[in-house]
């Protein structure tokens, strides 16, 4: 609702947050699609910001490497 969209705005804003994902259990009844949310991130701060969210931070978990703050 609008109360935790503005919530995760200012999280964004402050830095606070180091991933998006996805809470998806069930790939045939929740599939983890977050398309929307990339766009919509991107459109709030940036694309390089969102990039980092989305991709480069949890890929450098899997390889075991620093996150970018």
């Amino acid at each position: 609702g609008s109360q935790i969209k503005s919530f995760s705005r200012m999280l964004l804003r402050k830095g606070m947050v180091d991933f998006i994902a996805s809470d998806a259990h069930n790939t045939a009844h929740r599939p983890p699609l977050l398309s929307r949310a990339y766009k919509e991130t991107a459109n709030f701060l940036n694309k390089k910001e969102a990039k980092k969210l989305f991709f480069d931070n949890p890929l450098a978990v899997i390889e075991n490497k620093e996150i970018q703050r």
